[in-house]
């Protein structure tokens, strides 16, 4: 069966009503380009194959730490205009560490996501404009039923490094766009195949994954989305963002 296909803003907000009207679970919601697979970019084959010939890594989950451990090297715990940029004093392996390493464009084990579907539309409808997006959902199970497979790192829950099972993550808000792109993170451990294809539904911790399409309107969605100070530089509240947003005609 084909995928809904999105063309405006309130499509959506009607879409995710329907959901929430019938569901009383969380959700989390992912937008990316309609070619890529819901795997992180360090499972990404030409990212693994490069890096695992410099590295000389035996798996991916060792790939990860060596690439954690030299960042480590090269830039060394520091703080930025009050913001924390590393964790204070970090490990060369923790959840903080690997959040961290993520939003800084280090290839990780993790996955992006989001509480708020409006930025999934954002990132789906905002790059890549000829090619179709994809608006990926997962309805997560019910708390107790995802415990083992739900990281609040707040609650300084370790992360176990080659988990068998996509596992939730709830990050700490060291930065602003954290908090501004309501993010949450899967982390893959030693698992390989996309979310899609992972088949024990009685070890994964969502009920449903499916997506939505965009694959026309992207321009006019991402005027749309501007009214609900959704754009470059609200996603990415800092002067990169901010600069990035006036550059392509915003206000």
């Amino acid at each position: 069966m084909a995928a809904t296909e999105i063309s405006s803003v309130s499509e959506l907000v009607e879409l995710v009503n329907q959901q929430r009207g019938s569901s009383k679970n969380r959700f989390y919601y992912r937008g990316v380009p309609s070619k890529y697979k819901l795997l992180p970019r360090l499972l990404r084959s030409s990212t693994l194959e490069k890096l695992t010939k410099v590295h000389d890594a035996p798996d991916q989950v060792s790939l990860q730490r060596a690439l954690l451990e030299r960042l480590n090297r090269y830039v060394p715990p520091y703080k930025a205009g009050g913001e924390p940029t590393l964790p204070d004093a970090p490990p060369s392996y923790s959840g903080d560490a690997l959040c961290t390493a993520q939003h800084h464009g280090l290839p990780t084990l993790l996955i992006d996501w989001t509480l708020n579907p409006l930025v999934a539309l954002y990132f789906a409808a905002s790059k890549h404009e000829k090619e179709p997006g994809s608006l990926w959902y997962m309805e997560l199970k019910p708390l107790d039923d995802r415990r083992d497979t739900t990281v609040h790192l707040e609650a300084g829950q370790p992360l176990t490094e080659y988990t068998k099972v996509p596992v939730l993550v709830v990050p700490r808000c060291f930065t602003r766009r954290i908090e501004a792109q309501a993010g949450r993170f899967v982390y893959f451990g030693n698992c390989r195949d996309p979310l899609d294809d992972f088949a024990d539904a009685e070890r994964r911790p969502w009920l449903e994954l499916d997506c939505w399409t965009i694959s026309c309107s992207k321009k006019e969605i991402c005027k749309q989305l501007e009214y609900y100070q959704i754009h470059e530089g609200t996603m990415f509240p800092d002067l990169d963002g901010h600069a990035r947003y006036l550059a392509e005609g915003g206000l």
